[in-house]
């Protein structure tokens, strides 16, 4: 990165032209803007450009409090250091919630001013490069739609999620967008603090940063964000909402996973539409059999690529009069993956740990972990 952009915000201009005094003697720092307004400062948290705005000391926290709270999401992009006549623990607190980078006392040495920009240009420069790891990553987003309701759908989604941490050694989020009956925390015996829907109210200033406050982290590293726990909040979601955490969750994840309701919303065409790869989950009954050959049907109309598809059959050793040739005639293409029925499954459910943790050396984890490599050696549409 070339030299940190400096703004100067101050009511009075004798401090202006003090602080800008100061700064000039660091070769690295270019003053771009200076402003005796708030709006000036608006201007700034607007823009979201890597900047250090130093304010104050005539301008007070309590005065830009407003702004602060209004654009937070801002404030990881730019870098504030409040210049103040006074130091309090209470001060320091209150910065400290409104995202303040640093305060600095009046007077204050050349050292404190040395060490105060060294830290605030360290935190600029892995916010422009991507250091942190959380932007700027190759990402896959897969969706996980079942052809009915009590395939097996979450669960498939939970194991393949946790199988690309533990095998592929990659970032993974889990997104559940079954808004009215979505379970994914339940799966993984999670309280989140966090639906959702409680990202509504920022859903305008949502960015990577912002969102990641929002997900609850499960022992295995994947980050999870659950449906709303009250079925009367799903309704309020719609598709933008959607795409844009999607869009959000991309930056900050190797492979996003969706699990999706078991029916063709608007909501899951859009996901479609921006899917690397889709596994659709059946079950050996003739109406889950059905809805997968007329759910294929309906793929084909719209041009998704068929080798991104992944047929899972869940439950494929059931005796139940029909077999997986059978199957694999009426829908015309063969079966990616078929899990056995196994006892371990509800019990897994049950405990909140996904079977790929909880048994790994059993039928059902390995064709979980066939599925992972399938999904990692593909080739991205």
């Amino acid at each position: 990165m070339g030299k940190i952009q400096v703004a100067i915000i101050d009511r009075e201009v004798d401090n202006i032209d003090k602080v800008r005094y100061l700064l000039e003697k660091f070769p690295d720092l270019e003053i771009t803007r200076t402003g005796t307004d708030l709006g000036d400062l608006e201007v700034l948290l607007t823009e979201r450009k890597p900047c250090l705005i130093w304010v104050g000391p005539a301008y007070k926290l309590n005065d830009i409090e407003r702004l602060l709270m209004t654009y937070r999401s801002s404030l990881y992009f730019v870098k504030i250091i409040l210049l103040a006549r006074g130091m309090s623990a209470e001060l320091l607190k209150k910065a400290l919630k409104l995202n303040i980078h640093d305060v600095l006392e009046i007077p204050f040495s050349y050292g404190d001013m040395k060490e105060a920009i060294e830290r605030a240009g360290k935190s600029l420069l892995q916010e422009d490069t991507g250091e942190r790891g959380e932007r700027k990553v190759a990402h896959r987003r897969v969706t996980v739609f079942g052809t009915k309701g009590g395939v097996g759908k979450s669960f498939i989604s939970v194991n393949l999620a946790v199988g690309l941490i533990d095998s592929a050694k990659k970032k993974v989020s889990i997104f559940d967008t079954n808004y009215q009956f979505g379970d994914i925390a339940l799966m993984l015996n999670l309280n989140p603090k966090y639906s959702v829907y409680d990202i509504l109210p920022v859903i305008n200033e949502l960015d990577p940063k912002v969102l990641h406050d929002f997900l609850t982290t499960h022992s295995s590293g994947l980050r999870v964000l659950p449906a709303p726990l009250d079925l009367s909040k799903g309704t309020g979601i719609n598709s933008k909402v959607t795409m844009k955490i999607l869009e959000n969750l991309s930056q900050i994840s190797d492979y996003t996973i969706v699990d999706t309701a078991s029916y063709f919303s608007d909501d899951i065409l859009d996901i479609l539409r921006d899917t690397d790869y889709l596994c659709i989950v059946t079950s050996k009954d003739t109406p889950s059999i059905k809805n997968l050959k007329i759910a294929l049907q309906m793929l084909d109309q719209l041009k998704f690529p068929r080798e991104n598809i992944y047929v899972i059959l869940n439950r494929a050793d059931s005796k139940v009069g029909i077999t997986l040739e059978e199957i694999e005639q009426t829908i015309q293409r063969k079966v990616d993956v078929a899990i056995p029925s196994d006892r371990i499954v509800p019990i897994s459910v049950n405990k909140g740990i996904p079977v790929i943790l909880d048994a790994p050396r059993s039928a059902v984890a390995k064709s979980i972990h066939k599925l992972v490599k399938l999904i990692s050696d593909s080739k991205k549409r």
